[in-house]
């Protein structure tokens, strides 16, 4: 049985070989095989949330799948929040308390959240710090009444996140932790801590800052290698030819820029975890405030976790094929 997962054309030899599997297959595509096994009407869900299909095409074919970036700034709505994925009971009784404090991005400073910010809205940032964090050590920084955890060995600034939180059109108000609770606080702490659920749920947005991906042609050329191998397992494109990338630097390996994007740190934090099943909808951000569309649909954990959906159902489909 041909292992598709190890189909990386790297080298020529690598690329005949990934030729050679899609002309056996170009007849007998993953439609064909939904037919037969099933899932056909969740599958095309899975096309059309990603761009890939649309209605009034009886198949798709020779579907591109285009990367663009865009700048924080050009970010003018968030898509539709979702329910979280999450299908369990609460441990104890929720705290249902709004956050104590906010960041106001337009005075520059944390303030004490009322109701009129409430009625506004804010926008929660998810993100990993705390292994960084050196021990017993603080600095007392612009805006925010109590001092901020000195952070080694790491690309995340405090600073920059604040400067890019201050170019996000139409949002004024934003849960940071380290700008919204006093870590010196150990009460105050723990009573906020108890709230990120609710915190994160009534967000009206929510970003994931990705501050290891250092720009947008990043996290693009990482989505293109996606991209790519949805494209081919699903006989929509010979490998490497269906996606495509505006770089606005040096032309970067997909590969390569894929493995960075799975090893951030984001994705091994429990704390994060966390607001991943509790915001599926949240926008994935680059370190200098850029997003990346596909097909025009914002970079989202929806839209990744779609994409690996589909990724696992063509998969399946493709072993009882070759199996029969």
């Amino acid at each position: 049985m041909l292992d598709m997962r190890g189909l990386q054309p790297t080298n020529s030899a690598r690329q005949e070989s990934a030729t050679s599997l899609y002309t056996m297959y170009e007849t007998t595509t993953v439609f064909d095989l939904l037919q037969k096994h099933g899932g056909y009407p969740q599958t095309i869900t899975y096309l059309k949330n990603l761009g890939l299909f649309l209605p009034e095409q009886p198949r798709p074919k020779n579907q591109l799948w285009e990367v663009k970036t865009r700048s924080i700034s050009q970010v003018n709505e968030f898509p539709t929040k979702l329910p979280h994925s999450g299908a369990y009971d609460w441990i104890g009784i929720p705290n249902t308390d709004p956050p104590k404090w906010l960041w106001d991005s337009q005075e520059y400073r944390t303030v004490r959240a009322n109701e009129s910010h409430f009625c506004e809205g804010y926008i929660a940032v998810s993100y990993t710090w705390g292994r960084w964090s050196v021990e017993n050590r603080q600095i007392q920084t612009f805006g925010t009444p109590w001092p901020l955890p000195i952070l080694e060995g790491c690309d995340l600034h405090h600073d920059e996140l604040k400067r890019l939180l201050n170019q996000l059109p139409g949002a004024r108000y934003f849960w940071v932790d380290v700008l919204c609770i006093n870590q010196n606080d150990k009460e105050e702490t723990k009573s906020e801590i108890s709230k990120q659920g609710t915190i994160f749920a009534s967000a009206k947005g929510v970003i994931v800052y990705l501050w290891n991906i250092a720009n947008g042609d990043e996290l693009g050329y990482a989505l293109c290698d996606l991209g790519d191998f949805i494209l081919f397992g699903m006989m929509l494109s010979k490998y490497g030819e269906g996606s495509t990338f505006d770089s606005q630097t040096e032309e970067r390996d997909s590969k390569e820029m894929a493995r960075k994007l799975r090893s951030d740190p984001w994705f091994s934090s429990l704390w994060t975890l966390q607001e991943m099943i509790l915001t599926p909808s949240s926008v994935w951000m680059a370190r200098n405030g850029d997003t990346c569309y596909v097909n025009e649909k914002i970079c989202t954990t929806t839209f990744v976790a779609t994409a690996l959906l589909l990724v696992e159902t063509m998969g399946r489909l493709r072993y009882q094929y070759e199996t029969e």
